[in-house]
């Protein structure tokens, strides 16, 4: 978990005039988002103003609409120790103007740090996979898109785009100079900060300076790795995908070894879309469209390639019996009882390799059974899933099966 102070997102331009200065003009510069979601976006920027000793006003006007003034954050830079706000109010006749009372132990010129939510902006992760069926090896891009859809264009802004959990406590309304919430302090007091508790994934960095059109989405490639090394599984799971073993490929989120490429570079991988594509035979196929989860440094990214068209599996249940009855003393209901189960499960593979298959097979109706019989060494993964690998030889025929004894008594 890392603390994150969250500052960045649509900020409109700000002018700011300094009541016992009105010739002064602030002057605003950089500009950077920081886009949490698309409901969630912190602008920050630098307005410079000169502030004259003792009690002034300053004024901040938003020119844009989309700006969430009752989150407004100010912070003084250069003379921190020296400046302090004192009150921040908003009046209804200037819906998009704050007034800040300063009071300055001396006459300087200022920049202050402006921060608050705005609307309008969001990321999106967007992948393209091509797996190559003869060097079994995997090319993948990833693209950040930037959109915005604010209602104004900006000519120069840095923009972070941030993933993670992220909750916040909204500031408290300003009205007529007070809180909301009568009573709650004294008159003038600043709205109650935008705080952010954000355990974030991965922060991206996109671009020095972009220039953002409203309505456009900017493009940025931030991660190309080519020639990837894979590892292919065959999976059968007899309640999914109709039936039919399905092929995935496994590729490592690691670094590389000097120039041999290992892996996809070990950086966390964010959840987007990913279009995904196989190579071979001199063509090249569209696989599927999907959504992906975030990666970590170290985890391997699955994807699925589809049905496998030389392995099969053909299931049939060949026992089944009622064991160990127990009923109850008084009304002869049935307590407790056992049951044993034998399943079959021949697999053919028809390709010139050979083949190795990992099989999963739910056991239904309770958590208590073991496994008194089997072909093959079997693993218990969870409650109520068995796991089986067997390597089918190319071209052969190869029989599975196993007997289960199970109980409705539950063990601890």
């Amino acid at each position: 978990m890392k603390r994150l102070s969250a500052m960045a997102s649509t900020l409109a331009v700000t002018v700011a005039f300094c009541a016992q200065q009105p010739t002064a003009s602030a002057q605003a510069s950089d500009l950077r988002f920081s886009i949490f979601r698309p409901d969630l976006t912190i602008a920050s920027e630098i307005v410079k103003c000169d502030v004259p000793a003792g009690r002034s006003s300053l004024r901040l006007d938003f020119l844009r609409g989309n700006a969430d003034l009752a989150s407004l954050q100010v912070f003084a830079l250069d003379h921190a120790d020296s400046i302090s706000i004192v009150g921040q109010t908003k009046r209804n006749e200037l819906p998009n103007a704050v007034f800040l009372e300063l009071d300055a132990k001396a006459a300087s010129s200022e920049r202050f740090e402006l921060r608050y939510a705005v609307r309008g902006f969001q990321t999106v992760v967007v992948y393209e996979a091509t797996f190559d069926a003869s060097t079994k090896q995997l090319d993948l891009s990833q693209d950040l898109e930037v959109h915005n859809d604010s209602g104004e264009s900006f000519r120069s802004v840095a923009v972070d785009a941030l993933f993670g959990e992220v909750k916040t406590v909204p500031s408290t309304v300003m009205q007529y100079g007070r809180t909301a919430e009568q009573g709650q302090g004294p008159a003038g007091l600043p709205a109650e900060p935008l705080l952010k508790d954000v355990a974030e994934h991965v922060v991206v960095h996109v671009g020095d300076r972009l220039e953002l059109t409203d309505g456009v989405a900017d493009r940025h490639r931030v991660l190309n790795v080519k020639g990837v090394p894979v590892a292919i599984e065959y999976r059968y799971r007899a309640d999914q995908n109709g039936g039919r073993v399905s092929r995935v490929i496994k590729a490592k989120n690691v670094g590389n070894d000097g120039g041999t490429i290992q892996g996809l570079g070990g950086q966390s991988l964010l959840p987007g879309v990913l279009l995904f594509s196989e190579r071979g035979n001199g063509s090249e196929r569209f696989v599927t469209a999907t959504l992906i989860g975030a990666t970590a440094p170290g985890a391997d990214l699955e994807l699925g390639l589809g049905n496998a068209d030389d392995l099969f599996v053909e299931r049939e249940q060949t026992e089944y019996q009622r064991v160990d009855l127990v009923f109850g003393e008084y009304n002869r209901a049935l307590v407790s009882y056992g049951e044993e189960e034998a399943y079959r499960l021949k697999l053919r593979n028809h390709s010139a390799e050979s083949r190795s298959l990992t099989i999963h097979e739910v056991v239904g109706g309770t958590e208590t059974f073991e496994v008194v019989e089997s072909s093959a060494p079997a693993t218990r993964r969870d409650r109520q899933l068995l796991e089986f690998k067997v390597d089918v030889p190319a071209g052969q025929e190869l029989i599975l099966t196993y007997r289960l004894k199970k109980s409705n008594v539950r063990v601890g």
